[in-house]
């Protein structure tokens, strides 16, 4: 390995994990972090997400650079829109999630001063044997599940990205084997950038996921106004970018 490839390699490293602090990326992670599953469900989200990112970036740009082709920006714009519209669709998930609950607030008087407080109906089973008793049921999905979801959005997030990752590719070196070495090393970055982000993320989020109710759904119904504003944003940005192309 020549020293051209060790002055790129740490740019590709840098850069992925600057990445990986884009507002979409942030906002698609979150989005996933469910209820009170503790910091490690954020994390292994983060990281399996930020896989199945730089897995559509191997993939995609190794074959796009061994071949010679170019990744057009009507490409790149589209799959950015996709991204948009997915992370729109968690942040509603997310929102319709509170709504499936039943959460609603109540006004109660006592003494002459009225207070509002909020609460949630879980759904109860009532056993009919001998040892009947009443008790609060949730159904969990599988965490594998959830982590394959994760992944299958960090592909979608790696593929929109491919076009300005091959843009860098392409002004730091013309050979195909340091093109590899440069794309391992802005997925690796992608991936620790992304683990980083997800721990610091983990507390504040942990931590009003398992305060108060209240504090708890306002947190939650922050995430998901967050997730559409930004998934949104994202959205309005790639149709603007590809109405200017036409």
């Amino acid at each position: 390995m020549d020293m051209s490839v060790w002055s790129f390699l740490p740019l590709g490293l840098m850069l992925g994990m600057l990445h990986a602090l884009e507002p979409d990326h942030i906002a698609a992670v979150t989005a996933m972090f469910q209820d009170k599953k503790g910091k490690r469900s954020l994390i292994s989200r983060a990281l399996f997400w930020a896989m199945g990112h730089g897995l559509a970036l191997l993939i995609i740009c190794s074959i796009a650079v061994g071949l010679g082709v170019h990744i057009s920006d009507r490409f790149t714009q589209s799959g950015e829109a996709l991204v948009g519209l997915i992370i729109v669709g968690l942040g509603i998930q997310v929102l319709w999630r509170l709504r499936k609950n039943k959460v609603h607030a109540h006004v109660h008087e006592h003494g002459g001063n009225k207070h509002i407080h909020f609460h949630q109906h879980e759904p109860k089973i009532i056993h009919s044997d001998a040892t009947a008793h009443e008790h609060s049921h949730k159904v969990w999905s599988m965490p594998s599940a959830k982590n394959i979801k994760a992944m299958v959005i960090g592909l979608v997030h790696g593929t929109a990205g491919s076009g300005g990752v091959m843009v860098l590719i392409m002004a730091s070196t013309q050979s195909y084997l340091h093109s590899l070495e440069y794309l391992i090393c802005f997925a690796i970055g992608t991936l620790a950038g992304m683990g980083l982000i997800s721990v610091a993320l983990s507390w504040p989020l942990a931590l009003a996921l398992n305060s108060a109710f209240w504090v708890r759904q306002i947190a939650i119904a922050m995430i998901g106004t967050c997730a559409i504003l930004i998934g949104g944003n994202h959205m309005l940005a790639s149709f603007m970018n590809m109405a200017v192309q036409i």
